[in-house]
Protein backbone atom coordinates (compact mmCIF):
# COMPACT_ATOMS: atom_id res chain seq x y z
CA UNK A 1 0.00 0.00 0.00
CA UNK A 2 1.32 3.40 -0.86
CA UNK A 3 2.67 5.47 2.29
CA UNK A 4 0.41 8.45 2.13
CA UNK A 5 -2.75 6.13 1.47
CA UNK A 6 -1.62 4.16 4.84
CA UNK A 7 -1.45 7.74 6.44
CA UNK A 8 -4.46 8.61 5.39
CA UNK A 9 -5.95 5.62 6.49
CA UNK A 10 -4.76 5.91 9.75
CA UNK A 11 -5.86 9.25 10.13
CA UNK A 12 -9.49 8.34 9.10
CA UNK A 13 -9.73 5.18 11.14
CA UNK A 14 -8.81 7.58 14.47
CA UNK A 15 -10.88 9.87 13.42
CA UNK A 16 -13.70 7.73 13.57
CA UNK A 17 -13.06 5.61 16.27
CA UNK A 18 -12.73 9.05 18.50
CA UNK A 19 -16.11 10.58 17.49
CA UNK A 20 -17.91 7.39 18.34
CA UNK A 21 -15.59 6.10 21.27
CA UNK A 22 -18.62 8.12 23.84
CA UNK A 23 -20.64 5.03 23.26
CA UNK A 24 -18.02 3.00 25.36
CA UNK A 25 -20.08 4.14 28.32
CA UNK A 26 -23.14 3.22 26.70
CA UNK A 27 -25.66 0.34 28.20
CA UNK A 28 -27.52 -2.23 25.83
CA UNK A 29 -31.13 -0.72 25.09
CA UNK A 30 -34.69 -2.42 25.00
CA UNK A 31 -34.79 -2.45 21.33
CA UNK A 32 -33.79 -5.89 19.94
CA UNK A 33 -30.76 -5.73 22.20
CA UNK A 34 -32.30 -8.40 24.09
CA UNK A 35 -32.86 -10.62 21.28
CA UNK A 36 -29.84 -10.22 20.08
CA UNK A 37 -27.72 -10.34 23.18
CA UNK A 38 -28.46 -9.77 26.25
CA UNK A 39 -31.50 -12.45 26.18
CA UNK A 40 -30.44 -14.61 22.94
CA UNK A 41 -30.00 -18.50 24.35
CA UNK A 42 -28.18 -18.88 21.09
CA UNK A 43 -25.05 -17.03 21.59
CA UNK A 44 -24.09 -18.15 25.25
CA UNK A 45 -22.05 -20.16 25.83
CA UNK A 46 -19.98 -20.26 22.38
CA UNK A 47 -20.66 -23.90 21.40
CA UNK A 48 -20.55 -26.38 18.05
CA UNK A 49 -24.03 -26.91 18.70
CA UNK A 50 -25.29 -22.83 18.87
CA UNK A 51 -22.73 -22.33 15.91
CA UNK A 52 -24.11 -25.30 13.99
CA UNK A 53 -27.71 -23.85 14.65
CA UNK A 54 -26.96 -20.41 13.19
CA UNK A 55 -25.59 -21.84 9.68
CA UNK A 56 -28.84 -23.86 9.91
CA UNK A 57 -31.81 -21.83 10.87
CA UNK A 58 -32.65 -17.91 10.25
CA UNK A 59 -33.13 -16.12 13.76
CA UNK A 60 -35.72 -12.92 14.12
CA UNK A 61 -37.02 -12.72 10.81
CA UNK A 62 -33.34 -13.00 8.72
CA UNK A 63 -30.50 -15.28 8.04
CA UNK A 64 -27.75 -13.86 9.66
CA UNK A 65 -25.24 -16.82 10.97
CA UNK A 66 -21.98 -14.75 10.77
CA UNK A 67 -23.72 -11.75 12.81
CA UNK A 68 -24.66 -14.05 15.44
CA UNK A 69 -21.18 -15.80 15.20
CA UNK A 70 -20.39 -12.33 15.78
CA UNK A 71 -22.51 -11.86 18.86
CA UNK A 72 -21.48 -15.40 20.23
CA UNK A 73 -18.10 -14.05 20.34
CA UNK A 74 -18.25 -10.99 22.08
CA UNK A 75 -20.50 -12.70 24.70
CA UNK A 76 -17.80 -15.11 25.17
CA UNK A 77 -14.74 -12.43 25.94
CA UNK A 78 -17.16 -9.50 26.94
CA UNK A 79 -20.10 -11.73 28.87
CA UNK A 80 -22.82 -8.84 29.71
CA UNK A 81 -20.84 -6.31 30.27
CA UNK A 82 -22.02 -3.58 27.37
CA UNK A 83 -18.62 -2.30 26.55
CA UNK A 84 -16.98 -4.39 24.62
CA UNK A 85 -20.29 -5.26 22.60
CA UNK A 86 -19.81 -1.18 21.44
CA UNK A 87 -16.11 -1.35 21.46
CA UNK A 88 -16.73 -3.93 18.42
CA UNK A 89 -18.87 -2.13 16.37
CA UNK A 90 -16.43 1.04 16.65
CA UNK A 91 -13.82 -0.60 15.42
CA UNK A 92 -16.02 -2.26 12.44
CA UNK A 93 -16.88 0.91 11.43
CA UNK A 94 -13.55 2.38 11.66
CA UNK A 95 -12.38 -0.63 9.17
CA UNK A 96 -15.44 0.17 7.04
CA UNK A 97 -14.09 3.86 6.72
CA UNK A 98 -10.73 2.63 5.65
CA UNK A 99 -11.98 0.32 3.20
CA UNK A 100 -14.29 2.74 1.90
CA UNK A 101 -11.39 5.23 1.00
CA UNK A 102 -9.66 2.34 -0.53
CA UNK A 103 -12.28 1.75 -2.96
CA UNK A 104 -12.42 4.69 -3.64
CA UNK A 105 -8.46 5.84 -4.41
CA UNK A 106 -8.73 2.49 -6.30
CA UNK A 107 -11.71 3.22 -8.30
CA UNK A 108 -10.72 6.63 -9.08
CA UNK A 109 -6.76 5.50 -10.32
CA UNK A 110 -8.65 2.56 -12.71
CA UNK A 111 -10.93 5.33 -14.34
CA UNK A 112 -7.82 7.50 -14.39
CA UNK A 113 -6.22 4.98 -16.30
CA UNK A 114 -9.02 4.34 -18.67
CA UNK A 115 -9.01 7.98 -19.30
CA UNK A 116 -5.50 7.95 -20.35
CA UNK A 117 -6.27 5.37 -23.15
CA UNK A 118 -4.63 2.44 -20.76
CA UNK A 119 -6.24 -0.74 -20.53
CA UNK A 120 -8.08 -1.34 -17.44
CA UNK A 121 -5.38 -4.26 -16.76
CA UNK A 122 -2.73 -1.60 -16.75
CA UNK A 123 -4.27 0.54 -14.89
CA UNK A 124 -2.38 0.58 -11.44
CA UNK A 125 -5.02 0.59 -8.81
CA UNK A 126 -2.30 1.93 -5.73
CA UNK A 127 -1.80 4.69 -7.64
CA UNK A 128 -1.92 7.51 -4.84
CA UNK A 129 -2.62 10.51 -7.11
CA UNK A 130 -2.51 13.95 -4.55
CA UNK A 131 -5.83 15.04 -5.32
CA UNK A 132 -8.12 11.49 -5.51
CA UNK A 133 -6.01 10.63 -1.86
CA UNK A 134 -7.31 13.92 -0.87
CA UNK A 135 -11.27 13.98 -2.45
CA UNK A 136 -11.24 10.72 -1.20
CA UNK A 137 -10.10 10.95 1.98
CA UNK A 138 -12.85 14.00 2.68
CA UNK A 139 -15.28 12.01 0.94
CA UNK A 140 -14.52 8.81 3.70
CA UNK A 141 -14.07 11.15 6.37
CA UNK A 142 -17.68 12.85 5.82
CA UNK A 143 -19.52 9.72 5.40
CA UNK A 144 -17.73 8.09 8.70
CA UNK A 145 -18.69 10.98 10.68
CA UNK A 146 -21.70 11.95 9.17
CA UNK A 147 -24.58 11.42 12.28
CA UNK A 148 -26.49 9.14 9.70
CA UNK A 149 -23.87 6.63 10.78
CA UNK A 150 -24.64 6.97 14.91
CA UNK A 151 -27.63 4.12 14.72
CA UNK A 152 -25.21 1.60 13.20
CA UNK A 153 -22.75 2.18 15.69
CA UNK A 154 -24.46 3.27 18.84
CA UNK A 155 -26.66 0.50 18.34
CA UNK A 156 -25.16 -2.90 19.40
CA UNK A 157 -27.69 -4.66 17.54
CA UNK A 158 -27.41 -3.00 14.04
CA UNK A 159 -23.79 -5.12 13.93
CA UNK A 160 -25.03 -6.85 10.84
CA UNK A 161 -24.80 -3.64 8.71
CA UNK A 162 -21.00 -3.10 9.63
CA UNK A 163 -20.29 -6.64 9.66
CA UNK A 164 -22.07 -6.66 6.16
CA UNK A 165 -20.03 -3.88 4.37
CA UNK A 166 -16.74 -4.86 6.17
CA UNK A 167 -16.91 -8.08 3.60
CA UNK A 168 -18.72 -6.68 0.69
CA UNK A 169 -16.13 -3.77 -0.11
CA UNK A 170 -12.93 -6.27 0.36
CA UNK A 171 -15.14 -8.58 -2.16
CA UNK A 172 -15.51 -5.62 -4.70
CA UNK A 173 -11.58 -4.80 -4.57
CA UNK A 174 -10.62 -8.64 -4.70
CA UNK A 175 -13.16 -8.60 -8.23
CA UNK A 176 -10.82 -6.17 -8.99
CA UNK A 177 -7.60 -7.37 -8.47
CA UNK A 178 -9.30 -10.50 -10.65
CA UNK A 179 -10.25 -8.08 -13.50
CA UNK A 180 -6.70 -7.04 -13.89
CA UNK A 181 -5.27 -10.30 -13.75
CA UNK A 182 -7.83 -12.73 -15.79
CA UNK A 183 -6.77 -15.84 -17.00
CA UNK A 184 -3.78 -15.97 -14.78
CA UNK A 185 -3.54 -18.19 -11.56
CA UNK A 186 -3.30 -14.89 -9.41
CA UNK A 187 -6.54 -14.63 -10.99
CA UNK A 188 -8.09 -17.22 -10.07
CA UNK A 189 -7.34 -16.87 -6.61
CA UNK A 190 -8.72 -13.07 -6.33
CA UNK A 191 -12.14 -14.28 -7.99
CA UNK A 192 -12.30 -16.69 -5.48
CA UNK A 193 -11.37 -14.52 -2.36
CA UNK A 194 -13.88 -12.03 -3.81
CA UNK A 195 -16.45 -14.97 -3.92
CA UNK A 196 -15.91 -15.91 -0.46
CA UNK A 197 -16.07 -12.60 0.65
CA UNK A 198 -19.57 -12.15 -0.76
CA UNK A 199 -20.86 -14.97 0.72
CA UNK A 200 -19.84 -13.88 4.21
CA UNK A 201 -21.12 -10.56 3.46
CA UNK A 202 -24.50 -12.08 2.36
CA UNK A 203 -24.92 -13.89 5.21
CA UNK A 204 -23.72 -10.89 7.63
CA UNK A 205 -27.48 -9.35 6.08
CA UNK A 206 -28.84 -10.30 3.02
CA UNK A 207 -28.81 -6.52 1.71
CA UNK A 208 -25.43 -7.99 0.18
CA UNK A 209 -27.39 -10.40 -2.48
CA UNK A 210 -27.30 -7.59 -4.56
CA UNK A 211 -23.65 -7.51 -5.75
CA UNK A 212 -24.04 -8.87 -8.62
CA UNK A 213 -25.73 -6.16 -10.18
CA UNK A 214 -23.42 -3.38 -8.76
CA UNK A 215 -20.56 -5.69 -9.93
CA UNK A 216 -22.23 -5.21 -13.55
CA UNK A 217 -22.29 -1.14 -13.12
CA UNK A 218 -18.73 -1.42 -12.23
CA UNK A 219 -18.53 -3.10 -15.62
CA UNK A 220 -19.90 -0.79 -17.43
CA UNK A 221 -17.85 1.94 -15.48
CA UNK A 222 -14.76 0.81 -16.10
CA UNK A 223 -15.05 -0.23 -19.36
CA UNK A 224 -14.85 1.11 -22.60
CA UNK A 225 -18.62 0.84 -24.63
CA UNK A 226 -17.04 -1.06 -27.29
CA UNK A 227 -15.37 -3.59 -25.68
CA UNK A 228 -18.31 -3.75 -23.11
CA UNK A 229 -20.47 -4.55 -25.71
CA UNK A 230 -18.18 -7.27 -27.11
CA UNK A 231 -17.58 -9.12 -23.94
CA UNK A 232 -20.90 -8.80 -22.53
CA UNK A 233 -21.41 -12.24 -22.14
CA UNK A 234 -18.13 -13.15 -20.45
CA UNK A 235 -19.01 -10.54 -17.92
CA UNK A 236 -22.56 -12.11 -17.75
CA UNK A 237 -20.91 -15.24 -16.95
CA UNK A 238 -18.35 -14.02 -14.32
CA UNK A 239 -21.08 -13.23 -11.98
CA UNK A 240 -23.43 -16.31 -12.20
CA UNK A 241 -21.52 -17.94 -8.69
CA UNK A 242 -22.15 -14.64 -7.22
CA UNK A 243 -26.14 -14.33 -8.85
CA UNK A 244 -26.74 -18.37 -7.77
CA UNK A 245 -25.44 -17.30 -4.02
CA UNK A 246 -27.87 -14.33 -4.37
CA UNK A 247 -30.91 -16.42 -5.42
CA UNK A 248 -30.60 -19.56 -3.24
CA UNK A 249 -29.88 -17.13 -0.03
CA UNK A 250 -32.98 -15.01 -0.43
CA UNK A 251 -35.37 -18.24 -1.23
CA UNK A 252 -33.80 -19.92 2.03
CA UNK A 253 -33.89 -16.75 4.26
CA UNK A 254 -37.76 -16.25 2.90
CA UNK A 255 -38.28 -20.18 3.54
CA UNK A 256 -37.29 -19.75 6.74
CA UNK A 257 -37.94 -16.74 8.22
CA UNK A 258 -41.93 -16.20 9.52
CA UNK A 259 -44.02 -13.28 9.14
CA UNK A 260 -42.84 -10.33 10.35
CA UNK A 261 -45.35 -7.47 12.18
CA UNK A 262 -46.24 -4.83 9.39
CA UNK A 263 -45.06 -1.33 10.35
CA UNK A 264 -47.58 1.40 11.63
CA UNK A 265 -46.51 3.33 8.79
CA UNK A 266 -47.22 0.69 5.82
CA UNK A 267 -49.88 -0.78 7.01
CA UNK A 268 -52.06 2.55 7.01
CA UNK A 269 -51.15 3.18 3.79
CA UNK A 270 -53.98 2.58 1.26
CA UNK A 271 -54.26 2.78 -2.81
CA UNK A 272 -51.90 5.39 -4.56
CA UNK A 273 -49.74 6.00 -1.42
CA UNK A 274 -48.55 2.06 -1.35
CA UNK A 275 -47.00 2.62 -4.71
CA UNK A 276 -45.65 5.99 -4.13
CA UNK A 277 -43.99 5.45 -0.72
CA UNK A 278 -40.90 3.62 -1.79
CA UNK A 279 -40.12 6.95 -3.77
CA UNK A 280 -40.23 9.12 -0.85
CA UNK A 281 -38.02 6.68 1.46
CA UNK A 282 -35.60 6.68 -1.56
CA UNK A 283 -35.14 10.75 -1.41
CA UNK A 284 -35.45 10.56 2.48
CA UNK A 285 -31.45 9.58 3.03
CA UNK A 286 -30.50 12.48 0.49
CA UNK A 287 -32.56 15.17 2.84
CA UNK A 288 -31.29 13.59 5.70
CA UNK A 289 -27.55 13.54 4.31
CA UNK A 290 -27.62 17.09 3.61
CA UNK A 291 -29.78 18.06 6.84
CA UNK A 292 -28.89 15.59 9.07
CA UNK A 293 -31.70 17.18 12.22
CA UNK A 294 -34.36 14.98 13.78
CA UNK A 295 -32.71 12.07 13.12
CA UNK A 296 -34.53 8.98 15.26
CA UNK A 297 -34.76 5.41 15.33
CA UNK A 298 -38.31 5.82 14.25
CA UNK A 299 -40.37 7.99 11.90
CA UNK A 300 -43.82 9.11 11.09
CA UNK A 301 -45.77 8.43 8.41
CA UNK A 302 -45.57 11.30 5.59
CA UNK A 303 -47.99 13.40 3.22
CA UNK A 304 -49.21 12.03 0.03
CA UNK A 305 -47.53 15.65 -1.01
CA UNK A 306 -44.06 14.42 0.02
CA UNK A 307 -44.75 11.48 -1.66
CA UNK A 308 -45.45 12.95 -5.19
CA UNK A 309 -42.54 15.09 -4.48
CA UNK A 310 -40.54 11.84 -3.67
CA UNK A 311 -41.52 10.46 -7.65
CA UNK A 312 -40.78 13.87 -8.97
CA UNK A 313 -37.12 13.79 -7.55
CA UNK A 314 -36.37 10.18 -8.07
CA UNK A 315 -37.41 10.11 -11.66
CA UNK A 316 -35.64 13.66 -12.57
CA UNK A 317 -32.30 12.33 -11.21
CA UNK A 318 -32.90 9.52 -12.72
CA UNK A 319 -33.18 11.48 -16.28
CA UNK A 320 -30.09 13.35 -15.63
CA UNK A 321 -27.95 10.33 -14.93
CA UNK A 322 -29.38 8.85 -18.12
CA UNK A 323 -28.42 12.11 -20.38
CA UNK A 324 -24.94 11.97 -18.67
CA UNK A 325 -24.66 8.33 -19.51
CA UNK A 326 -25.19 9.24 -23.10
CA UNK A 327 -22.71 11.35 -22.87
CA UNK A 328 -20.26 8.87 -21.99
CA UNK A 329 -20.23 10.47 -18.43
CA UNK A 330 -21.64 7.06 -16.23
CA UNK A 331 -20.21 7.92 -13.08
CA UNK A 332 -23.10 9.58 -11.74
CA UNK A 333 -25.94 7.05 -13.14
CA UNK A 334 -23.43 4.21 -11.67
CA UNK A 335 -23.44 5.70 -7.93
CA UNK A 336 -27.34 6.89 -8.37
CA UNK A 337 -27.97 3.27 -9.83
CA UNK A 338 -25.99 1.66 -6.79
CA UNK A 339 -28.01 3.62 -4.05
CA UNK A 340 -31.28 2.75 -5.57
CA UNK A 341 -30.55 -0.98 -5.70
CA UNK A 342 -28.93 -1.36 -2.24
CA UNK A 343 -32.61 0.09 -0.93
CA UNK A 344 -35.06 -1.67 -2.85
CA UNK A 345 -35.03 -5.11 -0.46
CA UNK A 346 -36.16 -1.83 2.31
CA UNK A 347 -38.36 0.39 0.10
CA UNK A 348 -40.19 -2.61 -1.59
CA UNK A 349 -40.27 -5.65 0.99
CA UNK A 350 -42.53 -3.52 3.55
CA UNK A 351 -44.53 -6.63 4.17
CA UNK A 352 -41.64 -8.39 5.76
CA UNK A 353 -42.20 -6.01 9.00
CA UNK A 354 -39.06 -3.74 8.44
CA UNK A 355 -39.52 -0.02 9.22
CA UNK A 356 -40.44 1.49 5.86
CA UNK A 357 -37.22 4.11 6.84
CA UNK A 358 -34.22 4.23 8.93
CA UNK A 359 -31.24 5.86 9.52
CA UNK A 360 -29.12 2.57 9.62
CA UNK A 361 -30.09 1.74 6.11
CA UNK A 362 -28.19 4.89 4.60
CA UNK A 363 -25.05 2.67 6.15
CA UNK A 364 -24.30 0.92 2.81
CA UNK A 365 -26.54 2.28 0.39
CA UNK A 366 -25.21 5.70 0.24
CA UNK A 367 -21.69 4.60 -0.32
CA UNK A 368 -21.49 5.00 -3.47
CA UNK A 369 -22.70 8.48 -3.46
CA UNK A 370 -20.06 9.59 -1.15
CA UNK A 371 -17.33 7.74 -3.71
CA UNK A 372 -19.00 9.90 -5.95
CA UNK A 373 -18.52 13.33 -4.32
CA UNK A 374 -14.97 12.26 -3.68
CA UNK A 375 -14.73 11.65 -7.39
CA UNK A 376 -15.53 15.83 -7.61
CA UNK A 377 -13.77 16.73 -4.21
CA UNK A 378 -10.65 15.33 -6.54
CA UNK A 379 -11.55 17.36 -9.49
CA UNK A 380 -11.49 20.57 -7.32
CA UNK A 381 -8.30 19.95 -5.32
CA UNK A 382 -6.81 19.30 -8.87
CA UNK A 383 -8.25 22.28 -10.70
CA UNK A 384 -7.62 24.90 -7.65
CA UNK A 385 -5.46 27.42 -6.87
CA UNK A 386 -3.20 26.81 -4.02
CA UNK A 387 -5.41 30.05 -1.90
CA UNK A 388 -8.44 28.01 -3.41
CA UNK A 389 -6.89 24.91 -1.62
CA UNK A 390 -6.68 26.01 1.68
CA UNK A 391 -10.45 27.43 1.81
CA UNK A 392 -11.50 24.16 0.00
CA UNK A 393 -9.74 22.11 2.87
CA UNK A 394 -11.06 24.54 5.65
CA UNK A 395 -14.56 24.08 4.36
CA UNK A 396 -14.52 20.23 4.47
CA UNK A 397 -12.87 20.09 7.82
CA UNK A 398 -15.26 22.80 9.41
CA UNK A 399 -17.98 20.49 7.86
CA UNK A 400 -16.16 17.31 9.31
CA UNK A 401 -16.15 18.56 12.16
CA UNK A 402 -19.60 20.27 12.48
CA UNK A 403 -21.20 16.37 11.64
CA UNK A 404 -18.55 14.96 14.44
CA UNK A 405 -20.12 17.07 17.02
CA UNK A 406 -23.75 16.59 15.64
CA UNK A 407 -22.50 12.26 15.89
CA UNK A 408 -21.78 12.81 19.31
CA UNK A 409 -25.44 14.65 20.55
CA UNK A 410 -27.17 12.09 18.35
CA UNK A 411 -24.94 9.07 20.22
CA UNK A 412 -25.75 10.57 23.76
CA UNK A 413 -29.90 9.93 23.39
CA UNK A 414 -28.39 5.99 22.60
CA UNK A 415 -26.95 5.95 26.39
CA UNK A 416 -29.71 3.72 27.71
CA UNK A 417 -33.72 2.97 26.94
CA UNK A 418 -34.47 6.06 28.47
CA UNK A 419 -32.87 7.99 27.37
CA UNK A 420 -33.23 6.85 23.47
CA UNK A 421 -36.99 6.90 23.94
CA UNK A 422 -37.54 9.66 25.89
CA UNK A 423 -36.03 11.60 23.29
CA UNK A 424 -38.21 10.25 20.59
CA UNK A 425 -41.40 11.16 22.81
CA UNK A 426 -39.64 14.44 23.51
CA UNK A 427 -38.80 15.79 20.52
CA UNK A 428 -41.43 14.50 18.16
CA UNK A 429 -44.79 15.57 18.09
CA UNK A 430 -47.36 13.07 20.20
CA UNK A 431 -48.51 9.98 16.52
CA UNK A 432 -49.44 6.51 16.50
CA UNK A 433 -45.99 5.93 14.65
CA UNK A 434 -44.61 6.74 18.35
CA UNK A 435 -46.82 3.90 20.26
CA UNK A 436 -43.50 1.36 20.32
CA UNK A 437 -41.41 4.95 21.26
CA UNK A 438 -44.21 5.04 24.67
CA UNK A 439 -43.95 1.03 25.04
CA UNK A 440 -40.31 0.84 25.05
CA UNK A 441 -39.95 3.50 27.68
CA UNK A 442 -41.96 1.98 29.83
CA UNK A 443 -40.11 -1.33 29.60
CA UNK A 444 -37.23 0.75 30.63
CA UNK A 445 -39.21 2.11 33.77
CA UNK A 446 -40.56 -1.52 34.79
CA UNK A 447 -37.32 -2.97 34.79
CA UNK A 448 -36.30 -0.31 37.01
CA UNK A 449 -39.30 -0.90 39.08
CA UNK A 450 -40.26 2.24 38.13
CA UNK A 451 -44.35 1.12 37.77
CA UNK A 452 -46.10 4.28 38.15
CA UNK A 453 -43.64 6.20 35.20
CA UNK A 454 -44.17 2.37 33.17
CA UNK A 455 -48.22 2.79 33.65
CA UNK A 456 -48.47 6.49 32.54
CA UNK A 457 -46.03 5.61 29.19
CA UNK A 458 -48.09 2.51 28.42
CA UNK A 459 -51.66 4.11 28.98
CA UNK A 460 -49.61 7.15 26.74
CA UNK A 461 -49.17 4.77 23.49
CA UNK A 462 -53.01 3.52 23.87
CA UNK A 463 -53.88 7.09 23.78
CA UNK A 464 -51.76 7.39 20.55
CA UNK A 465 -52.87 3.87 19.32
CA UNK A 466 -55.92 2.58 20.88
CA UNK A 467 -55.41 -0.46 19.22
CA UNK A 468 -51.79 -1.58 20.78
CA UNK A 469 -52.08 -5.05 22.12
CA UNK A 470 -48.50 -4.97 23.78
CA UNK A 471 -49.87 -1.76 25.48
CA UNK A 472 -52.20 -3.66 27.54
CA UNK A 473 -49.73 -6.46 27.56
CA UNK A 474 -47.83 -4.54 29.36
CA UNK A 475 -50.35 -2.61 31.59
CA UNK A 476 -51.56 -6.18 32.35
CA UNK A 477 -47.91 -7.32 33.86
CA UNK A 478 -47.13 -4.20 35.83
CA UNK A 479 -50.41 -4.70 37.50
CA UNK A 480 -49.88 -8.55 38.38
CA UNK A 481 -45.96 -7.61 39.76
CA UNK A 482 -48.06 -4.90 41.82
CA UNK A 483 -50.36 -7.37 42.86
CA UNK A 484 -53.51 -6.02 41.15
CA UNK A 485 -55.16 -9.15 40.20
CA UNK A 486 -58.08 -7.60 38.59
CA UNK A 487 -57.11 -4.82 36.45
CA UNK A 488 -54.39 -7.49 35.20
CA UNK A 489 -56.38 -9.95 33.87
CA UNK A 490 -58.58 -7.15 32.40
CA UNK A 491 -55.21 -6.13 30.53
CA UNK A 492 -54.75 -9.20 29.65
CA UNK A 493 -58.20 -10.20 28.13
CA UNK A 494 -57.84 -6.94 25.89
CA UNK A 495 -54.08 -7.99 24.82
CA UNK A 496 -55.37 -11.40 23.86
CA UNK A 497 -58.74 -10.27 21.71
CA UNK A 498 -56.86 -7.23 19.83
CA UNK A 499 -53.83 -10.02 18.96
CA UNK A 500 -55.43 -13.57 19.38
CA UNK A 501 -51.75 -14.73 18.00
CA UNK A 502 -50.07 -13.90 21.06
CA UNK A 503 -48.92 -16.82 23.14
CA UNK A 504 -47.55 -14.97 26.01
CA UNK A 505 -50.68 -12.67 26.48
CA UNK A 506 -52.53 -16.18 27.39
CA UNK A 507 -49.60 -17.65 28.78
CA UNK A 508 -50.00 -14.61 31.49
CA UNK A 509 -53.41 -14.38 31.92
CA UNK A 510 -53.57 -18.06 32.76
CA UNK A 511 -50.94 -17.48 35.53
CA UNK A 512 -53.12 -14.43 36.51
CA UNK A 513 -56.85 -16.15 36.35
CA UNK A 514 -54.86 -19.15 38.48
CA UNK A 515 -53.39 -16.62 40.70
CA UNK A 516 -57.13 -15.30 41.53
CA UNK A 517 -58.27 -19.29 42.16
CA UNK A 518 -59.51 -19.07 38.62
CA UNK A 519 -58.65 -22.46 37.05
CA UNK A 520 -61.63 -22.72 35.07
CA UNK A 521 -60.59 -20.08 33.02
CA UNK A 522 -56.69 -20.37 33.45
CA UNK A 523 -56.49 -23.78 31.69
CA UNK A 524 -58.19 -22.94 28.14
CA UNK A 525 -55.92 -19.73 28.40
CA UNK A 526 -52.69 -22.02 29.09
CA UNK A 527 -53.52 -24.06 26.30
CA UNK A 528 -54.39 -21.87 23.85
CA UNK A 529 -50.85 -20.45 24.63
CA UNK A 530 -48.97 -23.79 24.05
CA UNK A 531 -50.83 -24.47 20.98
CA UNK A 532 -49.25 -20.85 19.66
CA UNK A 533 -45.80 -22.82 20.70
CA UNK A 534 -45.21 -20.71 23.79
CA UNK A 535 -42.75 -23.55 25.50
CA UNK A 536 -43.47 -22.12 29.03
CA UNK A 537 -47.35 -23.05 28.40
CA UNK A 538 -46.23 -26.57 26.79
CA UNK A 539 -44.28 -27.56 29.69
CA UNK A 540 -46.39 -26.57 32.71
CA UNK A 541 -49.32 -28.26 30.64
CA UNK A 542 -46.73 -31.48 30.47
CA UNK A 543 -45.55 -31.96 33.68
CA UNK A 544 -49.54 -31.38 34.75
CA UNK A 545 -50.58 -34.63 32.14
CA UNK A 546 -52.48 -31.75 30.60
CA UNK A 547 -52.79 -32.11 26.65
CA UNK A 548 -53.16 -28.85 24.41
CA UNK A 549 -53.40 -30.34 20.94
CA UNK A 550 -56.84 -29.55 19.09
Amino acid sequence: MNKNLAIACIAVAIASFAVFSTTLRHEFVNWDDDVYVTANPRIHPLSVENVGWFFSNSYFYAYIPVTMLSHAIDFSVWGPNPQGHHLTNIILHSLDTVWLLILGVMLMGMMKGRKSGLETSQADPKLSFSPILVGMSIAALLFSLHPLRTESVAWVSDRKDLLCMFFLIPSILAYFHFTQTKGTTSGNRWYLLSFLLFVTAVISKSIAVTLPVILVLFDWLLRSEGKLRGQIVMFLKEKIPFLAVSVAITLFSLTFSPNGKTSYVVSHLQGIEQWLFPFSSLIFYLEKTFVPIDLAPLYPSVSIWWMWFGLLIVVAITLWCFLLARRKKPGVAVAWMSYIVLLVPTVVGLSSGMQPVADRYSYISTAGLYILAGAAFSGIWESAGRRSRVLFLSGSLAVCVLLAALSMHQSAYWKSSETLWSSVIDRFPVKPEYGDAYINLGTAYADHQQYDDAQHAFEKALEVDPGNADAFYNLGYISYVQDHLERAVEMFEKATRLDPTSARSFYNLAIAYSTLGQDDKALPAMQQSARLGYKNAQDALKSRGFNWEK
